[in-house]
């Protein structure tokens, strides 16, 4: 048995939390419980797990160059794929190559300041910033999000465009029955839960969309103590190998040059119960003092090697948080009816003049009077705004499941970054990492609740709908529930929470009308918050 393999799993035995760093070749896996990494040498941020320390200084702002590889040396590694396709030794194969960059950011700084959904920061190695899962593990659920294909965002009817392309569709369709195949190896009931849905990625050049699927499968009960065999078992990625997976690495090796080194490999987080893990995909790396840039796409026999020339260099960029002096309002899209504008205008304009001392106000309808061809899809529009609206994002919505609420405690020193809508997130980002195995936290301020980290929240004494008198944020749904008297206020404190039968969750994108409610008994508590 390999010992990455063996390590894995007498961790999770243990139930000791650990990183993992698992190379494409798995000739240089790493394995770390998380109490013995020094943020110095690696940094992580993996959705609510992260030892990321926050710099205090502002980066210069980004010069970034790359030179793209030769075309003659790509169109010449494409045929050979094209031959090997044809011949039936694969249905689809990724192609990577490296590209030299220019960058006046250094890795670590490329690491703070890169917003994507699993980053990762190897010494003076290598970065990467990738947004695409490996897989998941929630209470015994794994799951994986095949991601492939992309297009230019700002493409006049871009998201029709990708989801109808014949090339996509069969290279998505390859991947995602070959990443089902992968979970029925190790799970039961595996199902394809969603396909084809599209997420919009911000980068320093522009937007893309981004299409992926889902699909999820049950693990045995003792998973845990077999962390390391499963994760093995899934590898290499398919995403990023192609089918079938080992003629495919074979002809991987024999066409790209050099090896592909950690690029392409998996790393994640077990916390001692679940994991969450990323593919080691928007990767720069250090050698010799030089930096380098490494992507690639799926080529089928459908493929056209310029577009996939072109998709290679659309893949190098590094997606910039540059919202922490921003604001953010988020507006629900159906049926291409943009929900409570007037609402949202109100907040908008209101924190504009307050927060930047901008009197002018902003036309929300007339800003927002395309028609941006959506049709019945349910979307979350999301505006990006200081003194002008700097983005606006169109993101198909897929509201998150919540049965429990753990209650957690907001530090006094946070309280002047709930005033508004940020566009940066980091304070809740914390207080989620709080949750345990809760599926969102439920916020208490000086002894009183607030509310979670996306919602308000009201609670139903059998009577009456109250909503806390004093939330961190006072959103434009509850702005409208409360002058329609649908909800009324009042300051709730900790102690009260047994007055109440439920809790119902609301915002922008959740309407009050779905009446998303769970009971009070599946508020989680803690001793030195509630006597029990």
């Amino acid at each position: 048995m390999l010992d990455f393999v063996q390590k894995m799993n007498q961790l999770g035995r243990a139930q000791v939390p650990f990183l993992f760093i698992l190379d494409f070749d798995l000739k240089y896996p790493i394995v770390l419980p998380l109490n013995t990494i020094n943020s110095k040498d690696i940094s992580f941020s993996f959705g609510n797990k992260s030892n990321e320390e926050q710099q205090n200084f502002p980066p210069k702002d980004l010069i970034f160059n790359f030179t793209a590889p030769p075309q003659e040396e790509f169109e010449i590694a494409f045929q050979k794929i094209q031959k090997e396709l044809h011949a039936g030794n694969s249905y689809l194969t990724n192609l990577c190559f490296r590209s030299p960059i220019s960058c006046n950011w250094n890795l670590e700084t490329v690491f703070q300041q890169a917003s994507a959904k699993y980053k990762l920061r190897y010494k003076d190695e290598f970065v990467f910033f990738s947004p695409e899962t490996f897989v998941k593990i929630e209470n015994g659920i794994i799951s994986t999000f095949p991601m492939k294909g992309t297009i230019d965002a700002s493409l006049p009817n871009a998201h029709n465009i990708l989801l109808q392309d014949p090339k996509e569709e069969a290279e998505h369709a390859t991947i995602v029955d070959l990443l089902r195949n992968d979970l029925s190896r190790i799970a039961k009931k595996v199902r394809l839960k969603k396909y084809k849905y599209l997420d919009l990625i911000k980068t320093n050049k522009g937007n893309i969309w981004q299409m992926s699927s889902e699909i999820e499968g049950v693990l045995p009960k003792n998973y845990a103590s077999k962390i390391g065999n499963i994760i093995n078992a899934l590898l290499p990625a398919g995403s990023i190998s192609g089918a079938p997976k080992r003629k495919t690495v074979e002809i991987i090796n024999k066409v790209e040059k050099g090896e592909r080194s950690y690029y392409t490999g998996v790393s994640g987080v077990f916390d001692g119960k679940n994991l969450d893990s990323g593919v080691m995909i928007r990767f720069i790396e250090k050698k010799n003092n030089k930096l380098f840039y490494r992507s690639g796409g799926g080529i089928t026999a459908k493929s056209v090697c310029k577009k996939e020339y072109q998709e290679l260099q659309q893949k190098i960029y590094i997606p910039i948080n540059n919202s922490k002096s921003l604001l953010v309002e988020t507006i629900r899209l159906k049926n291409g009816i943009f929900e409570n504008l007037q609402w949202h205008e109100e907040r908008m304009n209101r924190s504009r003049l307050l927060v930047f001392g901008q009197k002018n106000r902003i036309d929300l309808p007339e800003r927002l009077s395309c028609n941006y061809g959506f049709g019945e899809q349910l979307v979350m529009c999301r505006l990006v705004y200081d003194k002008k609206i700097k983005q606006i994002e169109f993101i198909p919505y897929r509201e998150k499941d919540v049965r429990t609420l753990q209650l957690v405690k907001l530090p006094k020193t946070a309280t002047e970054e709930t005033a508004y809508k940020w566009a940066h997130r980091v304070l809740y980002q914390k207080l989620l990492a709080k949750k345990g195995d809760a599926d969102d936290v439920l916020i208490v301020r000086d002894g009183k609740i607030t509310d979670t980290s996306i919602c308000n929240v009201a609670f139903w004494d059998g009577q009456q709908w109250w909503t806390p008198k004093n939330p961190l944020l006072k959103g434009t749904t509850r702005a409208r529930l409360l002058e329609e008297e649908l909800i009324l206020e009042k300051i709730i404190k900790l102690e009260d929470l047994d007055n109440y039968k439920k809790i119902r969750l609301f915002n922008a994108m959740i309407p009050w009308a779905s009446k998303k409610e769970l009971s009070v008994s599946n508020i989680l508590r803690y001793n030195k918050f509630h006597k029990k």
